[in-house]
Protein backbone atom coordinates (compact mmCIF):
# COMPACT_ATOMS: atom_id res chain seq x y z
CA UNK A 1 0.00 0.00 0.00
CA UNK A 2 1.36 3.40 -1.00
CA UNK A 3 0.17 6.30 1.17
CA UNK A 4 0.84 9.95 0.39
CA UNK A 5 -1.18 13.10 0.80
CA UNK A 6 -3.98 15.13 -0.74
CA UNK A 7 -3.18 18.54 -2.22
CA UNK A 8 -5.76 21.25 -1.50
CA UNK A 9 -5.83 25.04 -1.77
CA UNK A 10 -4.92 25.17 1.93
CA UNK A 11 -1.93 22.87 1.60
CA UNK A 12 -1.22 19.17 1.82
CA UNK A 13 -3.34 16.89 4.00
CA UNK A 14 -1.69 13.74 5.28
CA UNK A 15 -3.30 10.40 4.54
CA UNK A 16 -2.78 7.41 6.79
CA UNK A 17 -4.17 4.13 8.06
CA UNK A 18 -6.76 4.04 10.83
CA UNK A 19 -5.94 2.23 14.05
CA UNK A 20 -8.05 0.66 16.75
CA UNK A 21 -7.44 -0.82 20.17
CA UNK A 22 -4.51 -0.12 22.43
CA UNK A 23 -4.24 2.14 25.44
CA UNK A 24 -3.53 5.89 25.00
CA UNK A 25 -2.31 5.22 21.47
CA UNK A 26 0.09 2.48 22.48
CA UNK A 27 -0.37 -1.01 21.10
CA UNK A 28 -3.02 0.03 18.57
CA UNK A 29 -3.31 -2.12 15.44
CA UNK A 30 -4.14 -0.97 11.91
CA UNK A 31 -7.71 -1.95 11.04
CA UNK A 32 -7.52 -1.38 7.28
CA UNK A 33 -9.34 1.96 7.06
CA UNK A 34 -8.02 5.19 5.58
CA UNK A 35 -7.95 8.49 7.51
CA UNK A 36 -7.30 11.98 6.17
CA UNK A 37 -6.09 15.14 7.89
CA UNK A 38 -4.94 16.05 11.38
CA UNK A 39 -8.20 14.93 12.99
CA UNK A 40 -8.05 11.54 11.27
CA UNK A 41 -11.44 11.90 9.58
CA UNK A 42 -12.77 8.82 7.79
CA UNK A 43 -14.40 8.74 4.35
CA UNK A 44 -18.14 8.05 4.72
CA UNK A 45 -19.22 8.27 1.07
CA UNK A 46 -17.60 9.12 -2.28
CA UNK A 47 -19.42 10.57 -5.29
CA UNK A 48 -18.10 11.03 -8.83
CA UNK A 49 -18.51 14.52 -10.26
CA UNK A 50 -18.05 14.81 -14.00
CA UNK A 51 -15.38 12.63 -15.59
CA UNK A 52 -12.40 13.37 -13.35
CA UNK A 53 -13.77 14.74 -10.09
CA UNK A 54 -14.55 12.95 -6.83
CA UNK A 55 -16.25 14.45 -3.76
CA UNK A 56 -15.70 12.67 -0.44
CA UNK A 57 -18.12 12.98 2.49
CA UNK A 58 -16.12 12.83 5.74
CA UNK A 59 -17.14 12.12 9.34
CA UNK A 60 -15.22 15.18 10.60
CA UNK A 61 -13.21 18.23 9.58
CA UNK A 62 -10.03 17.39 7.67
CA UNK A 63 -8.38 20.81 7.94
CA UNK A 64 -9.58 22.74 10.99
CA UNK A 65 -6.49 25.01 10.79
CA UNK A 66 -7.67 26.26 7.40
CA UNK A 67 -11.17 26.92 8.79
CA UNK A 68 -9.77 28.95 11.71
CA UNK A 69 -7.60 30.98 9.33
CA UNK A 70 -10.74 31.78 7.32
CA UNK A 71 -12.68 32.76 10.47
CA UNK A 72 -9.75 34.97 11.52
CA UNK A 73 -10.22 36.99 8.33
CA UNK A 74 -13.89 37.51 9.20
CA UNK A 75 -13.07 38.90 12.65
CA UNK A 76 -14.23 42.45 13.35
CA UNK A 77 -11.21 44.68 14.11
CA UNK A 78 -11.14 46.04 17.68
CA UNK A 79 -13.01 43.12 19.26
Amino acid sequence: LSIGGVLTLGGELRVGRSKSGGFLGLGAKEDGGVVIGNNEAKVVKSTNVGEKGVVHEMDGFVAPDLIWRYFDQLRIPGF
